[in-house]
């Protein structure tokens, strides 16, 4: 049973990702799984020739731990894999390639490890 504080970060993801997400479809080679997704992106600092230049991924994806199952084995994320936006018309919306900013890993967990957060880059 998960504890009331898990409980408040599930519910207040669930609500982010009504009002500011959407589904998206994780895939891992022929593996897929549909998710509802909260969206955000993470700043991180490159260094250009001597100076510090400022960028961001160019989305985040922000979802449930628990729910990340490929082929029946809950999963990680991992560099390459890919997310589709899913419109609410079901029209694809974007496709996006897994990556790791630079010192960072693709992914990290927040909210007590319940939700995970995937640094994403547009491709299509």
């Amino acid at each position: 049973m998960a504890s009331p504080a898990a409980n408040a970060i599930i519910a207040g993801h669930r609500a982010n990702a009504q009002l500011r997400g959407a589904r998206i479809m994780y895939a891992r080679g022929d593996a897929r799984i549909d998710l509802p997704a909260a969206f955000g992106n993470t700043e991180y600092a490159v260094d250009a020739a001597g100076a510090v230049r400022i960028e961001h991924t160019d989305r985040d994806f922000i979802f449930e731990a628990a729910e990340f199952v490929l082929q029946g084995e809950l999963a990680t994320p991992q560099i390459g894999d890919r997310i589709t936006v899913i419109g609410d018309d079901g029209a694809y919306d974007g496709v996006f390639e897994v990556m790791a900013p630079p010192g960072l890993q693709c992914y990290h967990l927040s909210g007590q490890g319940i939700l995970v957060r995937v640094h994403g880059k547009r491709v299509q």
